[in-house]
């Protein structure tokens, strides 16, 4: 009886920990999206739309959009740590989605704008290019837990 409890224990443990490595590493990316969201503001047009959208769901990708700008991305990062606390890994096979709403994230993200006037009513003064805050958050990653 005691072995059974102890292969028990053993499986606990073994699953707590992976449920932390993958909390980790989600904590980590989306951490890293809001920051380099925040800090690459090439063209002085950033008001923090973008890192106040940042969302982490399991099982389906989360939508929801916040209108307003927060250029602290503490928003974000306040969903982002609640994510972890519903330990979403735990004895589950699940997926998770790191999404951003705002109808031009992912222009900022992989096209860049061109120079002249944008669908938004702002003239663009230069050809700003795509920031790639998502690419560079995982690369980030790979180099830290892979």
């Amino acid at each position: 009886m005691a072995w059974t409890l102890d292969i028990a224990k053993w499986a606990d443990k073994a699953l707590q920990h992976a449920n932390k490595n993958c909390c980790d590493i989600v904590e980590f990316v989306g951490t890293e999206s809001i920051r380099l969201t925040l800090n690459i503001n090439k063209g002085g047009y950033s008001k923090g739309h973008i890192a106040n959208n940042w969302r982490v769901s399991g099982g389906g990708p989360d939508i929801t959009h916040t209108p307003t700008g927060d250029m602290t991305g503490s928003a974000s990062l306040a969903r982002i740590r609640a994510f972890r606390l519903s330990k979403p890994f735990l004895g589950k096979d699940d997926k998770v989605f790191i999404t951003n709403s705002v109808n031009y994230s992912y222009r900022a993200d992989k096209l860049g704008w061109p120079n002249g006037p944008g669908t938004n009513g702002w003239t663009w003064k230069n050809n700003i290019g795509a920031y790639g805050f998502t690419g560079i958050a995982i690369n980030n990653m790979r180099g830290k837990y892979i």
